[in-house]
């Protein structure tokens, strides 16, 4: 049926429902000779005779009636379609799935997802929390529309839009010596307290090991898989944590304190992450600028630098396919 035409179908569809040529051809504002071609066509391409014409009138073969609703189930799933395409072009529905890191989403993603949400509620969301490595394998998978997380390595695929830099530093309760000292602690001020750390493959722990103070941060004597768990370490008084600004600032949690380490002071770059080659759907595209103004509501401090810029995601920040630097990025 590859000569079949929705021009043909359309015009079978009104002989049909007006019995007349001539209606037909007024009803689709054309010529009635050009419809006539149309319908002849249309049975030589489905190889049987689909109309009695008379000179009074035009009526359906019984090939014809059982044709009829073929071809106007045909038309209406055409032109819900086109609809559906219509109300995703507009915003009206849609839907984006992303990955990030953990800190990410408390801070930015979800109370972008709460904004998008009160002015296109059409949109839905699927958020995955991973870690570093592998929400870049989601992102070359083409699994998400986006992604938001570090970059240690160059990836050829990858699109990568710098976001934000964050300070590494420690955190530590209310009550914990850190909080007596007078000047923001070194790295060597670290090995005298016991160490609560992320597993390998997070995005904090791979982040230590992008430093040359791997070795003392090798010491941890306390691992978990989450940064909700880490944080419940801290709190309980088990330990300190190493980690960058924004997870600190995710934690809420006014018992505990964060102060970045000095000597050198190190920075987390954080970057969004798409898929060469790949547009960004107009669902994904909100997301994206919800989520870019959001960004520009996080209040900055010498812990935190907000690199990209509202005004659009096509040109957020600092734009690499790859990513080699360490830390200090």
């Amino acid at each position: 049926m590859k000569n079949l035409t929705i021009k043909q179908l359309r015009g079978f569809v009104a002989i049909a429902e007006e019995h007349s040529f001539t209606r037909a051809a007024h009803k689709l504002r054309v010529s009635q000779s050009a419809l006539t071609i149309a319908i002849q066509d249309l049975e030589t391409e489905v190889r049987v005779q689909l109309l009695d014409r008379t000179t009074r009138s035009v009526e359906l073969t019984a090939h014809g009636k059982d044709f009829l609703p073929v071809a106007v189930k045909l038309l209406e799933d055409l032109a819900h379609g086109v609809e559906n395409l219509h109300r995703v072009a507009d915003r009206q529905r849609g839907s984006v799935t992303v990955t990030s890191i953990a800190s990410f989403i408390n801070v930015v993603l979800a109370p972008a997802i709460a904004s998008l949400s009160r002015k296109f509620s059409g949109i839905s969301v699927q958020v995955i929390e991973d870690s570093a490595d592998s929400l870049i394998k989601r992102v070359q998978h083409g699994e998400v529309d986006f992604g938001v997380g570090t970059l240690w390595r160059t990836v050829e695929e990858i699109e990568a839009n710098m976001l934000l830099k964050d300070r590494l530093g420690v955190l530590f309760r209310n009550d914990h010596p850190l909080a007596l000292a007078e000047k923001d602690p070194t790295w060597s001020d670290l090995g005298k307290f016991p160490l609560a750390s992320l597993a390998y493959g997070s995005d904090l722990a791979t982040l230590s090991r992008n430093s040359h103070f791997a070795s003392l941060l090798s010491k941890r004597m306390y691992e978990v898989s989450s940064v909700s768990s880490l944080l419940a370490l801290v709190e309980s008084g088990v330990g300190i944590a190493v980690l960058p600004a924004m997870a600190a600032y995710s934690s809420g949690m006014k018992a505990l304190r964060f102060r970045p380490i000095r000597r050198p002071f190190l920075h987390r770059p954080l970057f969004y992450l798409t898929r060469q080659g790949r547009s960004l759907s107009p669902a994904a595209q909100t997301l994206s600028h919800f989520m870019l103004a959001q960004l520009q509501e996080i209040r900055e401090s010498e812990n935190l630098t907000i690199v990209a810029q509202a005004e659009g995601i096509d040109n957020p920040g600092t734009k690499r396919r790859g990513h080699r630097d360490g830390p200090n990025a």
